[in-house]
């Protein structure tokens, strides 16, 4: 999964504002908003935060490809359970 914090982390250190394609200052704009609601980031310049958010992300995937690689079968498992359960109330 693309790291829009990453990205747009990169893209800061590489060009200047006027220099990015809409779409880039997009993908800037999306990627600050956390850091302007969320209080933890509210002293910490943005490339900081961007790249905060980007190690929260990529931790997160890793925690979460961890466990898909230990339990392959869970959203299986899941899915069929609730497919029950919905067969059980609407049936």
């Amino acid at each position: 999964m693309p790291n829009i914090f990453r990205e747009a982390s990169e893209l800061l250190k590489g060009k200047k504002g006027s220099e990015m394609s809409d779409e880039e200052l997009n993908l800037v704009s999306r990627a600050i908003f956390p850091l302007l609601i969320l209080r933890a980031f509210n002293d910490v310049p943005i490339g900081e935060g961007l790249e905060a958010l980007a190690r929260l992300l990529e931790s997160n995937d890793e925690e979460t490809t961890s466990a898909q690689a230990k339990h392959p079968d869970r959203d299986t498992e899941r899915v069929a359970s609730t497919q029950r359960l919905l067969v059980a109330k609407t049936g």
